[in-house]
């Protein structure tokens, strides 16, 4: 069985498969789940969404190609509403993001 990190809310991330180019994570949220993003020196991820719906409202600074966080005043928040069957490119310095409803995603990323 793949390793899974549960939460006290019932969200879940499972780890389906990871090798030397990529991996791949199944996320079930229920509530809140905040996630850690990729800097500008990582990689972008892919998300997309299997069941359900929900928002994604980046919680985190953008960074620069240097991996620095760019300063902003004031931080805007940045929501989107995304349904089943979506699919969508999170950029390298996107920074952290919260994914909040009742859905099931999967996650891609080059390691």
């Amino acid at each position: 069985h793949a390793p899974v990190r549960a939460f006290s809310n019932g969200s879940y991330i499972r780890n389906l498969v990871t090798c030397d180019l990529f991996g791949v994570n199944l996320l079930g949220v229920c509530g809140e789940l905040d996630m850690k993003g990729k800097d500008a020196r990582e990689t972008f991820t892919i998300l997309s969404v299997l069941d359900g719906e929900g928002d994604l409202e980046r919680i985190g600074d953008c960074q620069a190609q240097t991996g620095e966080p760019q300063s902003r005043e004031p931080q805007t928040a940045e929501r989107w509403h995304i349904v089943k069957g979506e699919h969508f490119i999170l950029p390298a310095g996107f920074g952290d993001y919260r994914l909040s409803g009742s859905m099931q995603l999967v996650t891609s990323y080059a390691v």
